[in-house]
């Protein structure tokens, strides 16, 4: 009877052992959950606050915000277009590309993101990588603004004067005395 009782308390002991490391287990892998839902929180609000700071035109501001969102979250396409555009405002076409290629990475069929990876690419002097995507984008919505003047002058390069000519006439702005970004 003793021995019963022994391999009872052992095994009893060793369903505690086992419940106490699943536990354990648990509550860790929780804390690493809500550190990871916490950390993703934090990028959230600072691609928000980077997207009202680009938007006011407080570029440096933007930027500050979205760098930090990206360490945070690498994967947000959101940040990485908005980083684009802010490195676009700054004058910085090559590290609106470096944003840009890496939100196209993580949505290939963004037209936004192509669209404006397009224009960086042309800004950058990467015509030859501007061309596909301003087609594409002018193909999909020939309205679209600024979008015509790229386009013509790409056509105009490659010595299409007509195609060119098209896309001037269907450039859109929304102020005439502006040029496009």
């Amino acid at each position: 009877m003793a021995t019963n009782r022994q391999d009872l308390l052992g095994g009893i002991s060793l369903w505690i052992l086992f419940c106490s490391f699943t536990c354990v287990l648990t509550a860790i892998g929780f804390g690493v959950s809500l550190a990871a839902e916490t950390q993703q929180a934090e990028a959230e609000v600072l691609v928000a606050q980077g997207v009202v700071a680009y938007d006011e035109h407080h570029y440096d501001d933007a930027l500050a915000f979205l760098s930090r969102s990206r360490e945070l979250n690498p994967r947000d396409s959101r940040a990485l277009y908005y980083l684009g555009l802010t490195q676009l405002a700054l004058k910085n076409p090559s590290e609106a590309v470096l944003a840009l290629q890496a939100a196209k990475e993580i949505q290939p069929s963004d037209p936004a993101i192509n669209y404006q990876l397009g224009v960086a690419y042309f800004t950058a002097g990467r015509y030859d990588e501007a061309t596909p995507l301003l087609e594409q984008a002018f193909a999909a919505d020939p309205s679209r603004e600024n979008l015509g003047y790229y386009v013509g002058l790409g056509r105009y390069r490659q010595k299409d004067y007509k195609g060119a000519n098209e896309a001037f006439n269907a450039t859109k702005t929304s102020d005439p005395n502006e040029s496009p970004r």
